[in-house]
């Protein structure tokens, strides 16, 4: 049986989840590589992409102490054409990470983990750190959509204005 603590910890993960592929839903390819600015900001599809390698980190080799396989490197430059492959990576890290907190006991969320760049963390320190992760990211995700919006608006609206000086001539 699933520790309760941990159940509000699956039901965080699992509405985070759900939050950034809702964020990235209806965005077209160019949407989902836009970058607000041409360097140091990230597109959609990077950060979902990181969240996932984030979440194999944190939650499958920290805390469960598997070996896992990471480019992090990668991750921010990952571009991609549609949701369907993203959905299935969601879908498959959301298993394994389920799977793995499903087990964990109270001495288990408390026992301690040395990551590379944080030093010794308890397992539980990780779980909320990738929570906590996954939040920041989805804002970015929903403001980065947001920008692109406004962005795509702006540009429509001068096409428009400039077919309409094209035809006034």
């Amino acid at each position: 049986m699933m520790l309760p603590e941990v159940e509000t910890y699956v039901a965080r993960l699992r509405d985070l989840r759900q939050k950034t592929l809702a964020a990235l839903e209806g965005m077209n390819q160019s949407a989902l590589n836009w970058k607000p600015l041409r360097q140091d900001t990230n597109s959609p599809f990077v950060l979902a992409t990181h969240l996932i390698g984030s979440e194999r980190h944190w939650i499958q080799r920290v805390v469960g102490q598997r070996t896992i396989t990471r480019d992090r490197d990668a991750e921010f430059r990952a571009r991609g054409d549609s949701l369907d492959a993203l959905r299935a990576e969601y879908g498959e890290t959301a298993r394994v990470s389920e799977e793995i907190l499903a087990r964990l006991t109270d001495a288990e969320l408390n026992a301690s983990r040395v990551t590379p760049n944080y030093g010794t963390v308890s397992a539980r320190w990780s779980v909320l750190h990738m929570i906590e992760h996954y939040s920041e990211h989805v804002g970015q995700i929903q403001l980065t959509r947001q920008m692109w919006e406004a962005n795509a608006k702006v540009k429509s609206k001068r096409r428009k204005q400039n077919e309409q000086m094209t035809n006034d001539r």
